[in-house]
């Protein structure tokens, strides 16, 4: 089917001033013509649907580049707390979340606020409680299938030992905790990328290249060397992307040092799986020479700055990765951690945090790479070429956004409105490869209301077991917060938290 969007304001990159007025047209998934005089003949023969934009801003849909559907039901559950005693606040919430519908229903449950957003592509790290199965596999591709987002899922499977993931945890647990981790089952590397194969085979390139698999390690200490080495090459070759998440907290950046007598990068760098496949996700303790390297190595790093607060982690040098060249995408990280979930509110704080880095303004970002970060950055991480940007042969992922409200009053600079004013509350329609999924605020493949009705019914009936497993996991919450903090009491010479020596931005 065609699709022609008449009379909006263009704006074919999302980190430029420059806006067109004119008219899109959309085939096969594709843009075809856009400009003044895109539709100067008449409307395209055959079957087609006409959106009248009214002065409405067309710009390129956003990229959600790194989420965990998996968390979609913590929205406000967990107060803020370091990232290691956090996961296992997390973990209880999840223990009963092992069935098909209830994967299908987070997922979906994503998808609809999403949406609503203006983000038309996403990256879902999923991590599984209880194992990975292709049934649940499944059930989260189907819920991107039926929402109509453009959608590519790794599958974080780690496979070492608990507490050799953290550093000084073995000094704070009880011998039956001990215990206990050493009596579980982690699967194999075979089995790991026995199930990649499986949910390659099945979904990668589904729907005609909308649904995609990327692989992932969840982080470096999750999963052993060669499983790591051995995914890194699964991503090359099938020529997608490879997710980590990257020295996220100190305690990650101590563990790196006391593990490996390296830092976590140089580690990646001679692994050999620090290359343009990478995505690192977070990428908040890294020194000068970490970002030497990442610069070379041509991988994108994926910003979480609303996360990267709710838990304490520090403020990522962007700065330095934008002097370097260093790609940017966005992300909004957990639920729990994002509980607005919103990826123009990281926009806002990811710019605004880098000016309590630097004295020197003139090193201030600015909105133009936040911008650009949602869009171009994370169709990069993505491996998308023909998408981030509104022009002919470029995928038709397009959103409208009604800027005349209140909110946008007056109006002036165009990207400060965006990076700085915008919430979601102005997109009125999002368009994913030509077909129109939300239209007048209403989404137009699902049954919302019912979709959130379920979603509801579940949980009243979830309560009682969820209780009831963070009661079991209170011992392991100390064990993991007083390692946490023995960690943070170490020197690294800089720091990214704002007091003390902050080092280089």
């Amino acid at each position: 089917m065609k699709l022609v969007i008449k009379n909006a304001r263009i704006l074919a990159d999302a980190a430029s001033e420059e806006i067109v007025r004119g008219d899109i047209v959309c085939e096969d998934g594709k843009i075809t013509a856009i400009g003044r005089s895109a539709v100067s003949d008449g409307l395209p023969s055959g079957h087609c649907k006409v959106i009248e934009a009214n002065g409405q801003l067309a710009m390129p849909g956003l990229v959600n580049a790194h989420f965990h559907s998996t968390s979609a039901f913590m929205r406000g559950a967990i107060p803020g707390s370091h990232l290691e005693p956090y996961m296992m606040l997390e973990a209880p919430l999840d223990s009963f979340s092992h069935s098909p519908r209830l994967y299908y229903l987070r997922a979906m449950l994503s998808a609809i606020g999403m949406l609503r957003q203006g983000v038309t592509a996403l990256r879902d790290d999923v991590h599984f409680f209880g194992g990975p199965t292709l049934e649940n596999a499944d059930a989260i591709f189907r819920a991107y299938q039926e929402t109509g987002l453009r959608s590519s899922v790794g599958f974080g499977i780690p496979n070492v030992l608990e507490y050799t993931k953290v550093p000084f945890l073995t000094d704070f647990l009880t011998p039956e905790q001990k215990a206990q981790m050493e009596a579980e089952r982690w699967p194999s590397q075979k089995e790991i990328l026995d199930f990649y194969e499986a949910v390659f085979a099945k979904w990668h390139k589904a729907e005609g290249g909308r649904l995609t698999v990327h692989t992932s390690c969840s982080t470096p200490h999750r999963v052993d060397a060669e499983t790591l080495a051995a995914l890194s090459d699964l991503a090359v070759r099938r020529n997608v992307s490879l997710d980590t998440h990257l020295l996220e907290t100190k305690t990650q950046a101590i563990h790196s040092h006391r593990r490996d007598g390296k830092t976590l990068v140089q580690f990646l760098q001679d692994l050999g799986v620090l290359n343009e496949h990478l995505v690192a996700i977070h990428s908040i303790w890294l020194d000068d020479g970490d970002l030497d390297l990442l610069a070379v190595s041509g991988a994108v790093v994926a910003h979480n700055p609303v996360s990267n607060l709710k838990l304490g982690s520090g403020v990522m040098p962007m700065i330095g990765m934008l002097r370097r060249g260093i790609p940017l995408c966005l992300g909004t990280d957990e639920a729990a951690v994002d509980e607005a979930n919103n990826l123009w509110i990281n926009a806002k704080l990811g710019m605004l945090l880098q000016n309590i880095t630097s004295p020197d303004a003139s090193t201030w970002p600015g909105p133009e790479p936040l911008l650009k970060a949602m869009t171009q950055g994370g169709a990069r991480a993505m491996r998308r070429n023909a998408a981030g940007t509104l022009a002919a042969g470029q995928d038709a992922d397009i959103i409208l956004l009604d800027l005349d409200p209140a909110a946008h009053l007056p109006f002036n600079q165009l990207p400060l409105h965006l990076a700085g004013a915008e919430t979601g509350q102005s997109v009125t329609a999002a368009i994913v490869a030509g077909e129109v999924m939300m239209e007048n605020g209403r989404l137009t493949r699902i049954d919302e209301g019912a979709i959130l009705e379920e979603i509801r019914g579940i949980w009243d009936r979830y309560s009682d077991l969820r209780d009831q497993a963070n009661s079991d996991t209170a011992g392991l919450v100390t064990a993991y917060t007083q390692a946490a903090n023995r960690a943070q009491a170490e020197h690294l010479g800089f720091s990214r938290h704002v007091t003390g020596k902050m080092g280089n931005y």
